[in-house]
């Protein structure tokens, strides 16, 4: 039996994105569509809206680690390639930093620039990204 060449499996790597993609623009728009048909609801219990839209976050980023993970178990073998996303790995975790410092700028976390809320979301996505740098480095040593 033939192996799966490693286009085909960057493929279907790329496929699955562009479905996880997808899959959350979709949640994302059922969820505006919330917002708009029932804004009354929204505003009587905001805090549980807010609950809601940290869940699909959440749900979201899991989503996203699925599809790295396969990525991670395609290219550990070819060199080049994993050098490549190590270098992409080591560039998003610089950023958690970058951001912290950022937004310990007064006119920046008192403001309403977009800049900080970059910054901030950032910083509210650092613990999945945590997750998938650890599995990253875990499935490099093995």
């Amino acid at each position: 039996m033939k192996p799966i060449p490693l286009r085909a499996q960057l493929g279907l790597v790329a496929a699955s994105y562009a479905v996880v993609l997808a899959t959350a623009a979709l949640l994302v728009y059922v969820r505006h569509l919330l917002y708009v048909h029932h804004p009354e609801d929204a505003a009587a219990a905001g805090g549980m809206y807010a609950f809601g839209d940290l869940m699909l976050e959440i749900f979201i980023g899991c989503m996203l680690l699925v599809p790295t993970l396969v990525l991670v178990l395609v290219i550990r073998k070819s060199e080049h390639l994993y050098v490549g996303y190590s270098r992409i790995l080591l560039g998003l975790s610089l950023t958690l930093p970058i951001c912290m410092g950022v937004l310990s700028i007064p006119a920046v976390n008192q403001g309403t620039m977009l800049l900080g809320w970059i910054c901030l979301g950032r910083l509210l996505c650092s613990p999945i990204m945590i997750v998938g740098l650890v599995v990253s480095r875990l499935l490099c040593t093995v």
